[in-house]
């Protein structure tokens, strides 16, 4: 059995910090490594990942964003096969085990990633649940979602560490770019929480992070496609 790294970046994310790591912890694939990098938190995040001691590997760094988190942890990782948790998402206890069975049964398949069902967060009151929009069905998640192999995290380089936001669509847009192939689980195996401190809710910059990251896709296909032939 391939281990399996488990990144997990937390920037102030206590609140559901210790949710996410269990989930990870409480997989049902074996072996697992689950690592926590967190990116310069004021809050009490640092301190709960200290508290799994030897069960994870905690980093800590000066704050670079989700992406440079993301490439650091991998940068100390052991697994052929990469795996990326948002602190205030979960897990089913399944969600490895199914990915890698893909994996192994599929050697030419670069990842593979499972249905993400979003939930709003238990705690919120009834004013937010009515301003925050859930999906209802479950939809394919983002490539980092799911599980990959090392040598495709390599040939795309890592996460952007230029972008606060749209990270994970800037990673899947270049992987589209390369043509990585990927296969889709067909099962909600992970849970996207929606709550009042959501970056993608409350950055005022999303949108521009976003037409960055369309208009760098747009910029790689023209080069890859060549020059335009003269009149």
């Amino acid at each position: 059995m391939q281990l399996v790294s488990v990144v997990i970046p937390v920037f102030n994310g206590d609140k559901y910090l210790a949710e996410a790591i269990d989930s990870a912890l409480e997989q049902t694939y074996s072996p697992v490594e689950v690592i926590v990098v967190d990116d310069g938190s004021t809050d009490g995040s640092g301190q709960i990942a200290d508290g799994y001691r030897d069960a994870i590997t905690s980093i800590h760094q000066e704050r670079g964003g989700n992406g440079a988190a993301r490439n650091h942890g991998v940068s100390v990782s052991r697994g052929e096969l990469l795996s990326f948790l948002d602190a205030d998402d979960r897990w089913h206890p399944t969600k490895l085990a199914r990915e890698t069975e893909l994996l192994a049964a599929r050697p030419e398949l670069s990842g593979a990633r499972s249905l993400v069902h979003e939930f709003i967060s238990p705690e919120i009151d009834e004013e937010t649940r009515r301003r925050i929009r859930a999906t209802h069905d479950a939809i394919p998640g983002l490539h980092h979602y799911g599980t990959m192999r090392r040598e495709a995290f390599g040939r795309l380089g890592g996460f952007s560490t230029d972008l606060q936001l749209a990270v994970g669509v800037d990673f899947s847009a270049r992987w589209a770019d390369l043509d990585l192939s990927s296969e889709l689980v067909p099962e909600p195996l992970v849970e996207r929480r929606l709550h009042k401190a959501n970056n993608w809710t409350r950055e005022a910059n999303r949108h521009s992070d976003l037409a960055m990251a369309v208009k760098a896709s747009l910029e790689r296909r023209r080069k890859a496609a060549g020059p335009e032939p003269s009149a």
